[in-house]
């Protein structure tokens, strides 16, 4: 959200390293690590490998979030239904988990 709002809100680049960095440090993360994992070439991949699996799944919004590896909600949700997706999902992920599924 705080990206998300960064964005649009504060017409702020986050594609600009030192821009992630500062969002980051703002929710309690390093700032200095936040900054080397936005220039960080292994993780640059990783997510163009993700936005790859996504785009073949058929994901085409922004935001697009998948609970529990089933339940997805695709672009602007309310709390409340973000919060449902999260309910609904969360006992299927901890007795799969207590079964040693994962």
């Amino acid at each position: 959200m705080a990206i998300t709002e960064a964005y649009f809100l504060g017409a702020k680049n986050i594609g600009d390293a030192d821009v992630l960095a500062g969002i980051a440090a703002d929710y309690g993360f390093e700032r200095a690590e936040a900054h080397a994992i936005a220039l960080d070439p292994i993780q640059h991949k990783r997510v163009e490998q993700e936005a790859g699996r996504s785009a073949a799944a058929g994901i085409r919004s922004v935001s697009h979030v998948i609970f529990g590896g089933r339940a997805a909600i695709g672009g602007s949700q309310s709390e409340n239904e973000i919060a449902l997706h999260v309910q609904e999902a969360a006992p299927r992920s901890f007795s799969k988990n207590r079964k040693g599924a994962y």
